[in-house]
């Protein structure tokens, strides 16, 4: 496992860092599967896993009720993150680009 600058958590465990969607995840940005989302990044981290987690009503297929619907928080695989765009400047927005997981890992 690779750890930006080799810091890892208690016990070797990831650190994890905290972004908000910026833009909208079911959405393409420039025709290709990614997203964006607002954090502050550093060289090192493209690669890493991107978890997204919400808590209200979740109905996955979007469409109509199907019964398997939840109510309370999930967590999901959301894609990989693999940098950012607004480097110059650590005072700058910075909005890391996210590639979102092929059909068949979901």
């Amino acid at each position: 496992m690779y750890c930006p600058f080799d810091i890892t958590g208690v016990k070797e465990l990831p650190i994890w860092k905290r972004g908000t969607i910026s833009t909208e995840p079911v959405i393409d940005i420039e025709n290709l599967p990614k997203f964006l989302v607002y954090t502050a990044t550093r060289s090192g981290m493209s690669g890493s896993p991107v978890i997204m987690q919400r808590n209200g009503f979740h109905a996955f297929d979007g469409q109509q009720l199907t019964g398997k619907e939840i109510i309370g928080l999930i967590r999901l695989f959301a894609g990989v993150y693999s940098g950012r765009i607004g480097t110059e400047d650590n005072l700058q927005t910075q909005l890391g680009i996210v590639w979102k997981p092929h059909e068949s890992m979901k």
